[in-house]
């Protein structure tokens, strides 16, 4: 099977958009969890969790939109994220920890 330079760009679109998902995930955590804590432990978590992530997500999208139109590609939409079951702030936050630790992996093994 021949590997043309279409289809891997076509999976490294893909491969970015699977970040992409992930980073949205933990972002719709950290919402989530933003909800449940009082005002002050709120604005914290938003200045030092969900502003950077905001802004990773934001740069990643941008990126992804951007190669794919250098390249003639489609990019492929965001995917909304379920929200899990109600939990406690700490476990909604390790499921946000846990999405962009999963979103890293997928970047770095295409940057590999």
């Amino acid at each position: 099977m021949t590997y043309t330079a279409q289809s891997a760009r076509a999976q490294i679109l893909t491969e970015v958009a699977t970040g992409a998902d992930e980073l949205s995930g933990a972002l719709a955590a950290l919402g989530e969890a933003y909800e449940q804590l009082d005002e002050h432990t709120a604005d914290v978590m938003e200045d030092q969790l969900f502003r950077p992530l905001k802004a990773a997500y934001g740069q990643l999208v941008r990126t992804q939109t951007a190669f794919a139109a250098r390249y003639g590609l489609t990019a492929r939409p965001q995917s909304a994220p379920g929200l899990g079951r109600p939990s406690t702030p700490r476990d909604t936050i390790q499921r946000a920890a846990d999405a962009v630790r999963n979103a890293d992996e997928v970047i770095a093994e295409l940057q590999d």
